[in-house]
């Protein structure tokens, strides 16, 4: 199956935030690999601490539906809401 969505969303690591991919137990589509951070073009050299873009790859596995969901959170900050949430419905013929 030929299909691959890439997300981008902006991000910003220096405040310990990350985007997370959830609820991907039983998926139809997997990760290919780690997900990776582009800064900003803020001049030449690059401005410590400043934002980006954080970007995933998926590709599908088998045929289905699902809503693909990526959280923005401080991965150990236990019980606290995330900052920002992604959905999207995701359907492999």
């Amino acid at each position: 199956m030929p299909f691959v969505v890439q997300e981008h969303h902006g991000a910003n690591p220096s405040t310990g935030y990350r985007w997370e991919w959830v609820d991907h137990q039983d998926s139809i589509v997997e990760q290919m690999g780690q997900a990776q951070f582009k800064p900003r073009a803020t001049g030449d050299p690059p401005l410590v601490g400043a934002g980006g873009w954080e970007s995933f790859d998926f590709k599908a596995v088998h045929p289905g539906q699902m809503t693909l969901r990526l959280v923005y959170r401080r991965p150990w900050e236990e019980g606290v809401e995330p900052r920002k949430t992604f959905s999207l419905q995701v359907t492999v013929p």
